[in-house]
């Protein structure tokens, strides 16, 4: 249903009355902050002059007045009493009206991340990093995790063929330990074999000493 312009500003009364901020105000009555202001101000200061018959300032109109004597959103909403919602919204108002409602886009955009984002400016600026270094260095930061996962697919390659080669060098060894004790026993076996050789050669020499002493007794007899 579409409300008649009484019946907006009805409902704006009966919404701060309720203690609504001017954002859930806005929210609701579809209206921006500066009528919402108006009409507050009709309910805050019908009735309500001071000893010089000046009218009492809006809250927005405080707010905008604290701003720009430099006071700080914690010290503007502890002065006027406010949420942090309605300061923020106030000070959001009060950049657009110094003309700064670029610095508005930027905190919209990043708002909870800005601490993030100064910090990461700062640390460009010291490194003497221009901007188009920086959208280099972002876009190279993109492969980082290709090359972080294939650092480790290397690693574990690099590992298990260190593993291959240690349990070949082990094999090895083995088979050189082997080497040596046959070694040995081939060492003993010829040791063995001239022991062999050199016996049979005696027994040949015997062999032969009866063989000349068997023929001289057989001519002998012959005789």
């Amino acid at each position: 249903m579409v409300l008649t312009r009484s019946e907006k500003e009805e409902l704006v009364k009966q919404l701060y009355e309720e203690g609504k901020t001017y954002r859930e105000i806005a929210k609701e009555v579809h209206i921006s902050f500066g009528p919402i202001g108006n009409i507050i101000r009709t309910v805050t200061c019908d009735s309500s002059k001071d000893s010089n018959n000046k009218p009492t300032m809006s809250k927005e109109t405080e707010a905008l007045k604290l701003f720009h004597e430099g006071k700080t959103l914690v010290e503007a909403a502890i002065e006027l009493d406010i949420s942090s919602d309605e300061t923020e919204d106030l000070y959001l108002g009060y950049l657009r009206l110094v003309h700064l409602h670029h610095l508005i886009l930027i905190y919209k955009e990043l708002k909870y991340q800005l601490p993030s984002f100064v910090k990461l400016f700062r640390i460009l600026r010291r490194a003497g990093i221009a901007v188009e270094e920086a959208t280099n260095l972002f876009n190279d930061a993109k492969q980082i995790s290709f090359l972080r996962n294939t650092f480790l697919d290397l690693t574990n390659a690099n590992t298990k063929l260190q593993e291959q080669n240690n349990n070949i060098l082990s094999e090895l060894s083995s088979l050189q330990n082997e080497v040596e004790i046959n070694r040995g026993y081939l060492q003993w076996y010829m040791e063995e074999l001239k022991r062999v050789n050199f016996d049979i050669e005696e027994r040949k020499s015997e062999l032969q000493y009866l063989d000349g002493l068997t023929n001289d007794n057989m001519r002998g007899a012959v005789r």
